[in-house]
C-alpha cells in the first residue's frame, strides 16, 4: 500500500507510526532493549532532522508520534557536523568504514566523490520513511548481534497515519499513545510504565 503524504515532494506533516515484531515475539521484554530502541531512535532523529513528539515501547511492538519538517530553503549540513552525527546514529564501528572509504578518496584527489556522498545524505533528511527504515534496520542489528542471531524481527515495513498539526489532535494522539499500557492492563496510570 502507498503511503500517503500531506505534500507534493515532501514528507512533511506529524505521523502516528507503529511496528510490530514478526509473531508478536516480545523482543522489547527487556529495559536494555527499550533503552538501546530509545537511544538508536534520539540518534536518527538528530541524524535525519525529525522530533519525536512522544512514544509508547511495548513488550512486542512500538508507537511513535513523528513530526517531520520541511527542508527549510536552502539547506545544508557540513560534513565535519554529518559526520558526527552519523556516528552517534551507527556507532564506531560503522563510521570506520566511512571513515576509511572517505580517506580513500581524499588521498586520490576525489573531492567530487566525497561531495556527492555528503550531498546524497543530506538528501535523505526530512523523511519519516528513511527515518523509520533506519531506526528498525539499526534495532535489528544491535538485537541480532546480542542474541547472535540473523533475518528480519519485524513484521513489515511500518504503519503510518497522519495526524492533523493542530493542538488538539495532536494532544489525542499523544493520549492515545500514552495510554497503551493502561489499555494492555499493565498498569493504571501512564505515568506507571
Amino acid at each position: 500500500m502507498k503511503r500517503i503524504f500531506l505534500h507534493q515532494n515532501s514528507q512533511a506533516g506529524v505521523f502516528h507510526c507503529t511496528s510490530r515484531f514478526l509473531d508478536r515475539v516480545r523482543h522489547f521484554s527487556s529495559a536494555e532493549a527499550k533503552d538501546q530502541f530509545m537511544k538508536i531512535v534520539r540518534a536518527y532523529e538528530d541524524l535525519l532532522g525529525v522530533e519525536v513528539i512522544t512514544f509508547c515501547i511495548m513488550s512486542n511492538h512500538f508507537h511513535l508520534l513523528v513530526r517531520v519538517p520541511h527542508r527549510p530553503e536552502g539547506f545544508d549540513v557540513p560534513l565535519e557536523v554529518l559526520l558526527a552525527r552519523m556516528e552517534r546514529a551507527v556507532g564506531e564501528e560503522a563510521m570506520a568504514l566511512v571513515r576509511t572509504q572517505l580517506e580513500l578518496w581524499t588521498r586520490s584527489g576525489l573531492d567530487s566523490a566525497i561531495e556527492e556522498w555528503r550531498q546524497r545524505q543530506v538528501a535523505r533528511m526530512f523523511s519519516l520513511s528513511e527515518f523509520m527504515r533506519c531506526v528498525k534496520l539499526r534495532f535489528t542489528r544491535w538485537h541480532n548481534r546480542k542474541h547472535g542471531r540473523r533475518g528480519t524481527i519485524w513484521e513489515d515495513k511500518f504503519g503510518s497515519v497522519v495526524v492533523e498539526e493542530e493542538e488538539r489532535a495532536l494532544r489525542t494522539m499523544a493520549a492515545y499513545i500514552d495510554l497503551n499500557p493502561v489499555r494492555a492492563g499493565m498498569v493504571e496510570d501512564p505515568a506507571d510504565y
